[in-house]
């Protein structure tokens, strides 16, 4: 064990009873107290923020809404007017819940083609797309390998008209129909390349499946794990928790995340139901479905609860996803090491990788970043509060 400071050893030992210099180091000793005390004070409390948890709750196949707002144009001063959008405006405002609506752009059985909504109800979006995103699902439940097409999202975006703050109101972490699953890499690749607004990465299956493109060995890291950074198709991939509808106990279920088993996957708790199943096409709700609000609201107090934030997983993204072999601008006088305390001269918030990218510790308003990491290449990507931003492969 290597020892901080040296130790000589004598092969006698004299005890003197000199009153001032036990004294001193009587005080020496209740000095030292403190500053072990304060040591693991601090420690602990460093300890119990280092990660910061949240969850994340969305709505698949949702187009009612947007029928309804259509149909209701002359009707509604507000989107809040429909009977779905304020039971969330509800929730977020009681509780500050967020939330992701992931859409259809089309309905053969309704007749129905997605179009830019009114300027006053798109800029209602804008004002609350801090709490309430919209997200590209697939063209409709009736799909065929020709529906993915790129000119469907390109059709999703357009719900909002070009204005000032429109990119705000779209999640770039989306939830596709059935997971992707006869989606191509190029599909996925015209999506993220998107001129407009490109997407960062997808929400992965609940109950386990290979998604998108990924491979088995991926999907099975996933199934494990809250992330997974994809270094060829530069893509995120975050785990969905479960599907609502299929929980009984929302409560007990979540419960599971606090044991230690569950730790690797405890961190990011994306969850989710259906909007068809908690609306009408005319917009008004089913009663018989408030159950599900039920459930929701449940994991909403549990989160709370529990120390968790309400957030998208977009926003655990980087700027630029770091890459595992390819070369970063590192400016080292922004980001230094010692030992496994990572540091930077401003204050903002920290993410570290491995060099697959897979997210390995984060901390947000914070200079400086201590992690528990075995000896190896990692990639520290720190934006700071003050507007810099820097990216480093260090060694530990």
């Amino acid at each position: 064990m290597k020892q901080l400071l040296p130790i000589t050893k004598h092969k006698y030992t004299y005890i003197t009873f000199n009153l001032k210099a036990d004294s001193w180091t009587i005080n020496l000793c209740k000095k030292c107290i403190v500053w072990l005390y304060l040591f693991v004070f601090i420690f602990s409390l460093n300890a119990q923020n280092s990660t910061q948890k949240i969850m994340h709750l969305s709505f698949d196949d949702s187009y009612y809404f947007m029928m309804d707002l259509t149909k209701k144009t002359t009707n509604y001063n507000s989107i809040f007017e429909n009977p779905f959008l304020r039971k969330l405006k509800s929730f977020h405002d009681t509780y500050g819940a967020v939330f992701s609506l992931y859409c259809y752009t089309y309905s053969p059985g309704a007749n129905w083609y997605i179009s830019p909504l009114k300027t006053t109800y798109a800029q209602e979006f804008i004002d609350n797309s801090y709490w309430l995103k919209l997200g590209f699902h697939n063209r409709n439940s009736k799909y065929a390998t020709e529906d993915w097409q790129v000119r469907y999202y390109e059709d999703f975006l357009s719900v909002i008209p070009e204005m000032e703050g429109r990119s705000k109101c779209f999640d770039l972490v989306p939830r596709l129909h059935t997971f992707g699953l006869n989606t191509t890499s190029a599909f996925l690749d015209s999506l993220k390349n998107h001129a407009d607004i490109g997407l960062k990465g997808f929400l992965f299956a609940d109950d386990g499946r290979v998604s998108y493109c990924l491979t088995k060995d991926q999907s099975d890291y996933l199934k494990k794990n809250d992330s997974l950074y994809d270094a060829a198709s530069e893509l995120y991939y975050f785990t969905t928790e479960t599907r609502l509808e299929s929980v009984k106990d929302s409560v007990a279920f979540l419960a599971q995340f606090l044991t230690s088993a569950y730790a690797s996957r405890a961190d990011i708790l994306p969850i989710f139901t259906h909007e068809h199943m908690l609306s009408n096409l005319n917009g008004t709700l089913r009663p018989e479905k408030d159950y599900l609000f039920g459930r929701m609201e449940a994991c909403i107090k549990w989160a709370i609860a529990n120390n968790y934030k309400f957030d998208y997983p977009m926003n655990l993204i980087p700027y630029k996803t770091p890459t595992g072999n390819k070369s970063l601008s590192a400016d080292t006088d922004i980001i230094s090491v010692k030992g496994n305390t990572i540091s930077t001269k401003t204050i903002g918030n920290f993410q570290i990788f491995n060099t697959s990218g897979i997210l390995l510790y984060r901390k947000e308003n914070v200079s400086s970043i201590k992690a528990k990491l075995s000896r190896g290449i990692y990639i520290v990507n720190f934006k700071g509060n003050d507007g810099i931003h820097a990216k480093e492969k260090i060694v530990i």
